[in-house]
This record gives C-alpha cells, sequence and structure tokens, in this order.
C-alpha cells in the first residue's frame, strides 16, 4: 500500500463468496473509484511476455468497434492446453501494424470465447450491464456464468504474437487446467 498509494485495496470478508460480487462491482464500474473507460481482467496466474501499450489496444478498438482486444491470443495460439486440443488460429483480418481481428463464430476453443478474464481489454460499456446483472460469487462463476452471455457476430483484436502466457498454477477450484508453458523460464525472468 506504501508503494502504490494510488492503488485501491478491498478485503473480502471470511465468509467466502458472500462479498465478492459486490467488491468486484464496485472496483469495476463505480465512479468515485475510476472514470476510465476501459478495464482488462487478469488472472493471478498471467505472466506478461511483451510491452502493452493500452492506448494503441484503445485506439484500435475504437477505430474497429470491436468487442475486446485479446492480449493471451496470438497466431502463436493454435493449441488449448485447458481442453488439450488443437484450435487453429480463425480466418482474419490484419489492420495496420500487428493487430488482425477475427469474428468469435469463426474460431474455435479460446478463439470462440469472448468473455474471457485472461487479460482481455474492454469496453465497460459494453460488460458493465451484463456483469452488474448475472450471478457470481467468485471469478470461475463469473466467467462461467458470463459465458453463458456470448454474442459469436462480435469482433476481437489481437496481436500477432500474444503479450502473455497463463500458467494456471494456482488452482482455486477443482479444475483439470492444464497449461500451455510456450516460454522457457529464462525468458519469463
Amino acid at each position: 500500500k506504501t508503494r502504490f498509494p494510488y492503488v485501491y485495496f478491498y478485503r473480502e470478508t471470511e465468509a467466502k463468496g458472500e462479498d465478492f460480487r459486490s467488491i468486484f462491482k464496485q472496483a469495476a464500474f463505480s465512479k468515485s473509484v475510476s472514470n476510465a473507460s476501459y478495464i482488462t481482467f487478469a488472472v493471478d496466474d498471467i505472466v506478461l511476455t511483451g510491452h502493452i501499450d493500452f492506448r494503441e489496444c484503445i485506439s484500435k478498438m475504437e477505430q474497429t468497434k470491436a468487442y475486446g482486444f485479446f492480449l493471451s491470443l496470438g497466431k502463436n495460439i493454435d493449441h488449448s492446453f485447458m481442453r488439450n486440443q488443437d484450435e487453429p488460429v480463425p480466418p482474419h483480418v490484419t489492420l495496420d501494424g500487428d493487430v488482425p481481428a477475427w469474428q468469435f463464430g469463426q474460431g474455435t476453443v479460446d478463439w470462440n470465447y469472448p468473455q474471457s478474464v485472461d487479460m482481455v481489454l474492454y469496453r465497460k460499456a459494453d460488460i458493465e450491464n451484463t456483469l452488474r446483472k448475472i450471478p457470481y460469487h467468485n471469478p470461475p462463476t463469473l466467467e462461467s456464468n458470463w459465458a453463458h452471455k456470448s454474442k459469436k457476430k462480435r469482433v476481437g483484436l489481437f496481436f500477432t504474437h500474444s503479450k502473455c502466457v497463463n500458467l494456471p498454477l494456482n488452482i482455486v477450484s477443482p479444475s483439470t487446467n492444464r497449461h500451455t508453458n510456450p516460454a522457457q523460464p529464462e525468458e519469463l525472468l
């Protein structure tokens, strides 16, 4: 708290899940906390593998009206380690620079999953209404219940090479999560 005095810290009560939803909504959407128009979610076992300029991401989203900027996806992501199955990079259009766009309905597995908390930048106006209404009591139920609201005709953006890797080593609920491990420890360090 001393090192980051501008960060808001929230404490959950001992009753697991009792106050997660209200704390989440306040942290994500309260104007007294932030007037930002964009938000990104990241699970606690995400490791950034490259520089991310959120201003560039927001600019591309504004130009294209894309639903989200998926920082964990890239042309290097063609296998779902969570499901242990191939997931080819879907048909896409490359915009200027190294930012391709695709339609969720054209993808499979992770490429067909618009409601992700694995390092995706969203426009708050696009997600707030849904996230205020759906039931949830922890991060897994938030993502699961949010996934039922998917609209596959929407468009997502990604960098040619993903900017992070998810190493699901801190499993918070029963899971058979597998992890990618596409980077060597030296590279991550």
